[in-house]
């Protein structure tokens, strides 16, 4: 289970392999990761926030409590040190993001959007714990969709590995 989503107020949502990381917002001085990302709005936001749900739900998820250590206290929020957010690499990741053409398009409400239909695929929380069957899984659920390629079908994935299925 590796799925990644942000979805803000049901409206619009961002799927896709980007992490939380320096590396994938270009702040440091290592090599920046390059990742696709699909922003979202329309139905489709909905069945992302849906499947969320069903992930957040299902057996193979452990309770936080799980996985803190029990000496730790919990904390109703987190607040960074005031030292981090005047620190020069958060700076520097700040004037990017305001230098950003994207977010200046989304703030002008002029980004150029492509709409199209969509449909959002993932596999049974079940496979997991081993126990999907081999129809709920995204393989099979993706030909389904597709259909049989007259020529070629191509996925970029980092994560993709096809099977028989």
């Amino acid at each position: 289970m590796h799925n990644k989503s942000f979805t803000v107020d049901g409206v619009t949502t961002v799927v896709g392999g980007r992490n939380i990381g320096d590396e994938y917002f270009g702040t440091g001085n290592e090599p920046l990761f390059a990742d696709l990302d699909v922003m979202a709005i329309g139905p489709v936001v909905k069945e992302v926030a849906e499947d969320f749900e069903r992930y957040w739900r299902s057996k193979p998820v452990s309770p936080l409590q799980q996985v803190l250590d029990e000496e730790e206290p919990e904390e109703d929020s987190v607040s960074l040190p005031a030292e981090w957010r005047h620190s020069e690499p958060v700076q520097r990741y700040l004037q990017r993001l305001e230098n950003s053409s994207l977010l200046q398009e989304l703030e002008e409400g002029t980004l150029a959007l492509t709409w199209a239909k969509a449909r959002l695929l993932s596999d049974d929380p079940r496979k997991g714990l081993g126990k999907a069957r081999a129809r709920s899984l995204l393989p099979q659920r993706m030909l389904e969709v597709i259909g049989t390629p007259q020529k070629q079908f191509d996925i970029i994935s980092a994560y993709f590995v096809p099977t028989r299925a």
